[in-house]
């Protein structure tokens, strides 16, 4: 089972957070989490890191206990909802990881296979925006970078 590094877009302003030692499993979870917060794919900069031996049921387990399902949450992704039964196959390739249509994200070197969903997009303090994103944020006026760089960004001439 591959292994690997990604960063989680978790809301509509595009806020990112780092995510370690991922399977494409956990990656499948994420994606059908989060992509209609984030609008998009909730899964960028992924990085395959390694391979690791994990039985299915192992890795289910591990899910399971990571991402513990509410009872009262019943619209809520669980890894029961993805993978009904017990002897389910979950993927161990990153390129098996698909949207909630089918189609595959990654290549089995993690590259992504996802096109940004609207308009020109633009990077701002490392984060990629498309025209629509950055009018969100200034309509709910948020401003996608801080105004002051630290002294450790700036460098010397």
């Amino acid at each position: 089972m591959q292994t690997g590094t990604c960063f989680l877009v978790y809301n509509e302003f595009k806020s990112t957070i780092p995510k370690y030692d991922v399977t494409p499993a956990e990656v499948q979870l994420l994606v059908l989490m989060h992509s209609d917060n984030a609008g998009e794919c909730a899964v960028r900069d992924l990085r395959v890191t390694g391979e690791e031996t994990r039985s299915s049921a192992d890795e289910r387990l591990r899910l399971m206990t990571k991402y513990i399902a509410r009872h009262e949450d019943k619209k809520r992704v669980t890894v029961e909802s993805v993978w009904p039964g017990h002897n389910s196959r979950l993927p161990v390739r990153f390129d098996e990881v698909t949207d909630k249509e089918g189609k595959p994200l990654f290549t089995s070197t993690g590259d992504s296979l996802a096109k940004p969903t609207s308009g020109e997009t633009m990077v701002i303090a490392g984060k990629v925006f498309t025209k629509a994103d950055v009018e969100k944020l200034i309509a709910a006026n948020i401003k996608p970078i801080e105004e002051s760089i630290p002294e450790s960004d700036l460098v010397n001439a």
